[in-house]
């Protein structure tokens, strides 16, 4: 029998296991956790597995996932809820195969909703900052109460590997996007370690609420995939946000001359719920720029080639150009005149 087959199999026997008899699985997405799709034979809700990678052995973070979903639930919040198994246990242990390690895998309800790409607007940006408020303020509630058993970082990129050429992979790069990858991660460096790390800076963050991890439901927003969950700079979630409209090269819509609109509307929905960090313009710079080196990161680690998907290689020329433009202007930025 395939592995796949193996896999699917075990997999079933795990829900069946619960009472959960699927009659579909469909693997939904596979970057750093395995997502699988359950729709149950009776009809019923649909539900999610979330499946971590055998490097993520330690259950300390993923409790604080849990914990954090489950009080944005109860607060009204738009996120998944983690579903417990007859024993109140919310964490699994999956064997994929015979021959290698279980797995943690947590069951989720599947949560409704749309993603937006060229619908994304202002108005939008609006909701997402007032969601972002409201994630951050359950959070630090949560730090308060001791609920948070985790001291995991949600931003853990080696720039110092990536200042001194040394990272993983890197020499694979073209010389020149190595060369300003290089000179961009000295930079932050020194700028990312002299920002504030108070409680009106630093928190337990999403760490990933890109576009594609944002859902719609009419004006309602929300997210899903909460794994790289830790603790960071508040700074962090709103760049995961802003990145690929202020970087359009995923194949996603450009926003063009809208975009200092939109980042504006997200950080005043933010301000609508809880006080801004101070200097928050020149964090979310840093943590913009942070990120393009982040995704050359998983690029190198987990693509096969620059070429795995369609936009791979325009995304390395482009990448290095706003490098080299790297610190930008955030007045020139803000007025949306081209660079």
């Amino acid at each position: 029998m395939e592995a796949a087959a193996i896999e699917r199999d075990a997999l079933a026997a795990l829900l069946r296991a619960e009472g959960l008899a699927p009659a579909r699985l469909r693997r939904v997405a596979r970057v750093d956790c395995d997502v699988w799709r359950i729709t149950p034979a009776d009809g019923g809700a649909e539900f999610g597995l979330r499946i971590y990678p055998e490097r993520k052995a330690d259950p300390a973070p993923m409790e604080s996932e849990i914990a954090w979903l489950n009080a944005l639930v109860d607060d009204g919040q738009h996120v998944p809820r983690p579903v417990a198994d007859a024993e109140g246990r919310f964490l699994r242990s999956w064997q994929p195969h015979p021959d290698r390690a279980p797995r943690h895998a947590v069951l989720l309800t599947w949560l409704p909703g749309r993603m937006r790409d060229r619908a994304m607007n202002p108005a939008s940006l609006r909701r997402v900052g007032r969601f972002t408020g409201r994630l951050h303020e359950t959070s630090a509630r949560l730090v308060r109460d001791g609920a948070i058993a985790t001291s995991r970082l949600a931003f853990d990129s080696d720039l110092g590997a990536w200042a001194a050429g040394t990272a993983p992979g890197m020499g694979r790069l073209p010389a020149r996007l190595r060369a300003q990858a290089a000179r961009v991660a000295a930079g932050l460096t020194a700028e990312l370690g002299a920002f504030a790390r108070d409680d009106a800076s630093w928190g337990f963050v999403h760490g990933d609420l890109h576009l594609w991890n944002l859902l719609f439901v009419r004006a309602r927003a929300g997210a899903i995939d909460f794994s790289d969950c830790g603790f960071g700079h508040l700074a962090l979630d709103f760049a995961s946000t802003l990145h690929w409209l202020r970087f359009p090269y995923a194949g996603n819509h450009d926003p063009g001359a809208r975009y200092p609109a939109m980042r504006d509307a997200l950080l005043e929905g933010y301000a609508a719920e809880r006080p801004l960090p101070s200097g928050i313009e020149r964090q979310v710079d840093a943590y913009l720029a942070a990120r393009l080196v982040v995704t050359l990161e998983w690029m190198l680690d987990d693509w096969s080639g620059f070429d795995e998907r369609a936009w791979g290689p325009g995304f390395l020329v482009a990448c290095e150009r706003e490098l080299r433009a790297w610190p930008w202007a955030r007045d020139r930025e803000r007025s949306g005149a081209p660079e």
